[in-house]
């Protein structure tokens, strides 16, 4: 009964979503869907999951309402002081780094992916010194895995790194979407960061550029869009193309990491289906626990660690603390958060974890309507103006919106690093093209 429920409200926001936004990928939709999969998949019950507690039902509920409502609200705002709210595309306000074709933006993607490569390398060798062979290093992998997650991390490898990948993500993602088709310099980027990922056994990082390249390229490709028959016709097998070559990249390499992480792939009392899926190379049960669990372990952190005592807002501007930690005014705050058994072991919680550990009920309440008001914003902002720092703003909400599921991800160091560079690089660029496209 109660995903009957679900289920209509999710199709009717999505529907009311679609009326507003005028795109069926927008902000409210991503958020619905991500949540409505990630609890379908928990109630699915494949693994011996516990029942959510009401209170756990009203603190996704009560979060869900105030994004929807920050979302909306700049909408009904807009209508009645009359401001245009269409969300047009006008195909004739070419993006200033499109003056000059895209080649400017082509060099950066080359340059940037080629440094990102070498840094990747880099990795590669210190390990390769460290064990030995290419072999050795994956047959290391459980160990390798285990510094990186330590607070001293792996000896001798610079940490955050990866940041110049991830910045290459972003830019391919608006090239690919200009040229709508996809080149070896734009799968460059994604190459970097699978190096950098597999040498340290991280399958996080991997999603972020899935997540970062999916948000940014349907942005831009909406932004691009043209009118014609053709030209939908050839965007919509842009898409398909583009798509299947990035989430079989995604695919592969997370699939190649887990395999030689030992990741356990056997739990008591599982589903005869789920046991089925044992030795496959990405749909695992590793992969359904991934997927769904961490609902559960927000229901036992409402549960268990309600008076959790912790500084303000500690996760959500972590690598603020972190500084403020070396230089000492501050106690180094902990990265990997408590973890519990539902009865699985797991340890990420959901954004909403993250924020009423930091904030208490207003984190439930502000600051999802804050991220629904701002995303808005800027959605509109950006469809209307074409500027790039709109769309950088833009993306990286999306990503935390995509992101939801797991954990607030603006307490990761290469969210803030690539962010922060490309605020830098972009407008130094658009300069470059406006001087020599004259």
């Amino acid at each position: 009964m109660i995903f009957l429920v679900l289920t209509i409200v999710a199709f009717s926001v999505i529907l009311l979503s679609k009326h507003v936004f005028k795109k069926w990928f927008n902000h409210v939709a991503v958020y619905i869907l991500i949540w409505y999969t990630m609890l379908y998949l928990y109630e699915l019950r494949l693994l011996p999951y516990y029942d959510l507690s009401p209170l756990t039902w009203f603190t996704i509920s009560s979060a869900f309402f105030s994004f929807c409502i920050g979302s909306f609200i700049v909408y009904l705002v807009r209508k009645n002081f009359s401001i245009n709210n269409s969300s047009q595309i006008f195909t004739a306000n070419k993006l200033v780094l499109f003056s000059d074709d895209g080649k400017a933006l082509k060099y950066s993607i080359l340059i940037i992916s080629i440094l990102g490569l070498a840094l990747a390398l880099l990795i590669w060798q210190v390990l390769i010194d460290k064990y030995g062979s290419i072999s050795g290093v994956f047959l290391n992998a459980l160990t390798i895995y285990r510094s990186r997650i330590a607070e001293s991390g792996i000896e001798g490898v610079i940490p955050y790194t990866g940041f110049l990948s991830f910045s290459g993500v972003f830019l391919s993602g608006v090239y690919v979407a200009y040229k709508r088709k996809v080149g070896l310099i734009s799968l460059l980027p994604f190459i970097a960061v699978i190096l950098n990922q597999i040498a340290v056994f991280g399958r996080a990082g991997i999603l972020f550029a899935f997540f970062l390249f999916i948000a940014v390229f349907s942005l831009s490709r909406h932004y691009f869009s043209g009118n014609s028959l053709i030209e939908k016709r050839r965007n919509k097998l842009s898409v398909i193309i583009t798509l299947v070559i990035v989430v079989s990249l995604a695919v592969a390499s997370a699939g190649l990491i887990r395999s030689f992480r030992h990741t356990v792939e056997s739990y008591g009392a599982s589903s005869q289906t789920l046991e089925d899926l044992r030795g496959g190379f990405f749909i695992t049960p590793s992969l359904y626990l991934y997927a769904s669990s961490h609902v559960g372990v927000l229901n036992a952190y409402l549960q268990n660690d309600f008076d959790e005592d912790k500084m303000l807002g500690e996760t959500t501007f972590q690598p603020f603390y972190n500084f403020l930690s070396k230089l000492e005014w501050v106690e180094h705050p902990t990265f990997y958060e408590k973890g519990y058994l539902i009865p699985m072991w797991t340890n990420t919680g959901t954004y909403l974890r993250d924020l009423f550990g930091d904030f208490g009920v207003a984190g439930i309440l502000v600051i999802p309507f804050l991220l629904g008001l701002i995303t808005s914003i800027f959605w509109f902002k950006f469809f209307e103006e074409g500027k790039m720092w709109q769309l950088l703003i833009l993306t990286f909400l999306f990503v935390v919106i995509m992101f939801s599921f797991l954990v607030i991800y603006s307490k990761f160091a290469n969210f803030l690093l690539s962010f922060c560079f490309l605020a830098l690089l972009i407008p130094f660029l658009e300069k470059l093209v406006l001087r020599y496209s004259k």
